[in-house]
Order: structure tokens, then sequence, then C-alpha cells
């Protein structure tokens, strides 16, 4: 076995790792609300579909996969973005 390079002990990092939350983050549950107002009804964390998606729309044949990695580069890109308006209108005046 190849012994990794890490901070802390093996006991402290299987306690971080089991307090990892794997479903019904604030990510998933956003995008399912949004997804419940448009009218779309969804089941979550299938696990007899392959991949194990975290949404599935029967009814359409469609599987969600989520990143929790978008919404802070979406974020991000939106924070830009802002920057660059408020900069162009402080230069235009």
């Amino acid at each position: 076995m190849i012994a990794l390079a890490d901070n802390v002990s093996r006991e402290v990092r299987r306690k971080t790792m089991q307090a990892i939350k794997s479903n019904n983050t604030s990510f998933e549950n956003r995008v399912r609300k949004g997804l419940w107002r448009r009218g779309s009804r969804s089941r979550n964390n299938v696990q007899t579909l392959m991949g194990k998606p975290y949404i599935a729309i029967k009814k359409y044949k469609v599987a969600l996969f989520l990143d929790s990695f978008l919404p802070r580069v979406c974020r991000a890109l939106l924070d830009a973005e802002c920057k660059r308006r408020l900069l162009a209108a402080k230069d235009s005046t």
C-alpha cells in the first residue's frame, strides 16, 4: 500500500470523510426546487439507474449529475462580469 502525504491522522481523516454529505446538499436542493417550480417532477438519488444520478426525470428520460464546482465557477464569473460593468460605468462618468 502506498502512503500518501497527509497532515492529519487516519482517525481524523476517517471522521472528516464520514461527515461529508453526499446527497441533499444546498446546491442540489436549489436545483430540485427550481425544477419543481417549473413543473418538472423528479426523483432524487436514484440507485437503480446507471451512474446513480442526483436527479432523474423519468417522464423525459433525463438524468442530472450535479457538480458542486459549478455554482462556485458561475458565481465567480458573475462577480467578474459585475465588476467589469461597474468599472465601465465609472469610467464613462
